[in-house]
């Protein structure tokens, strides 16, 4: 049955546009206005849910087509580039199962314009320029993009580890279907069978996985506000790859432990349970906001009495810690290219110069790192990117700067890294999961 929306009622789907492009993820800026406006919850926001995480998925496409349909983004207020940007992708790559809520932005032009403060004329020629336009791919390139929703910049990206034509398109596949949800079992306050205990109950499918100790893989709808176990801190939301990365790093009672970027948590969490919280972990991060969601968690959790959290950039810790770690986590911003099925958004944020950025930034910090490991120390560097640059590249130049590191060969649960064979990677396409990096290097000396 089609949706009879108010004009009023379109509010909360323009402002979470709106939102998502300047709060990463914008998962996150979605679910406090869908909150603000009542419909968390509700018919709408399953509706509004699915149409943003297409819109997200598309946005480069949506921003071309805007473009080339001469309607022009340039200077305008956000909000008027948020509903015209709605409005083309909901008339030319929704399909038709969202005709009711394109109808509505036709009808409630003036409204929305109103709503938002807009020049109701500029807003109604971009609308009309928008409805009456034909947007086909003009070349074989663009023709590629428009089917997976990527630009062809990470298409290039990924050619020199997928070299067959055909298991790149099962990776664009991948990255445009969300796999199954997880969770980590806290084994200080519950266990892997209780969990899947209470899923059962409440008629969720779930699975324990079968390459990670105590992590528990599921299909379906969770109310997580509603869902005890992660109230009490008997489980955290947190990927199967994600998940793995505390225990290639083998924390043991005793050790000093640094976690470079830690919010919001779950690694960190992970180590201090591990260590049964008997190891001293110091937990970094520059960002406040998510340094209150670790702090959260580490007390839900019970782990808090293990972690000494520290509000800073990793790359100046050299300068304000003197004492030397036994291993080290480091888990760096990065392209986010191998979680492009729950951060959709990513994608269209990747360029040429934006990879440099990173690549730089992750560099700086794995000197770091460097300074602050003891000799004999433990160094893993993992990331959720599927480049080379970030990856692999890093650590050939990490090697060749400070020769006193071998790699440590990691032997599964996923696949050797064809490019460097100690190293490991896991694929969406391949295991059904994130696409995670992982390169553990072992400090043998002074350099």
């Amino acid at each position: 049955m089609p949706l009879k929306l108010s004009c009023e009622e379109l509010k909360p789907l323009i402002e979470a546009a709106k939102r998502g492009e300047e709060y990463k993820p914008f998962q996150v800026a979605k679910r406090i206005i869908f909150e603000e406006h009542g419909i968390a919850g509700t018919v709408l926001d399953r509706v509004y849910t699915a149409i943003l995480y297409r819109y997200f998925r598309a946005l480069g496409l949506v921003e071309k087509l805007v473009s080339r349909c001469g309607a022009g983004l340039s200077g305008l207020d956000p909000y008027a580039a948020a509903v015209i940007k709605v409005y083309a992708f909901l008339k030319h790559l929704a399909g038709t199962e969202r005709d009711s809520v394109r109808a509505a932005i036709e009808r409630c032009v003036h409204e929305l314009a109103e709503m938002f403060s807009i020049d109701p004329g500029a807003l109604e020629k971009a609308v009309s320029t928008i409805r009456s336009c034909r947007f086909e791919p003009a070349t074989p390139e663009e023709e590629l993009e428009m089917r997976y929703y990527v630009p062809r910049y990470l298409i290039d990206l990924v050619k020199p580890l997928l070299r067959e034509w055909s298991e790149i398109e099962e990776f664009l596949r991948a990255v445009n279907e969300a796999p199954p949800l997880a969770f980590r079992v806290n084994t200080l306050k519950s266990d892997v069978g209780k969990v899947l205990r209470t899923l059962e109950k409440m008629g969720v499918e779930a699975w324990v996985s079968e390459r990670v100790p105590n992590v528990v893989r599921y299909r379906g709808v969770l109310d997580y506000r509603r869902f005890e176990p992660l109230l009490r801190g008997e489980v955290v939301p947190q990927d199967e790859p994600s998940a793995l990365a505390s225990i290639l790093l083998d924390p043991r009672p005793g050790e000093m432990i640094l976690d470079m970027c830690a919010a919001p948590g779950g690694k960190t969490t992970h180590i201090a349970e591990i260590t049964r919280c008997r190891a001293t972990v110091v937990a970094v991060d520059v960002h406040p906001d998510r340094m209150a969601r670790l702090v959260e968690l580490a007390v839900r959790t019970s782990t808090y009495v293990a972690i000494n959290p520290l509000l800073t950039d990793a790359r100046v810790l050299p300068r304000m810690l003197s004492k030397k770690f036994d291993r080290i986590l480091l888990d760096p911003p990065c392209s986010s290219t191998g979680v492009l099925a729950k951060h959709p958004d990513a994608r269209w944020r990747l360029s040429p110069d934006r990879l440099l950025e990173l690549v730089s930034l992750q560099r700086q910090l794995l000197e770091a790192a460097h300074e602050l490991l003891k000799v004999g120390g433990y160094l893993l560097y993992t990331t959720c990117s599927v480049t080379v640059p970030e990856n692999e590249g890093n650590i050939r130049w990490f090697l060749h700067r400070y020769p006193c590191y071998e790699l440590v060969p990691i032997d599964g649960p996923y696949d050797r890294s064809p490019l460097m064979p100690q190293a490991m990677r896991s694929w969406p396409h391949r295991h059904g999961v994130s696409g995670f990096f992982y390169a553990l290097l072992r400090k043998v000396g002074d350099c």
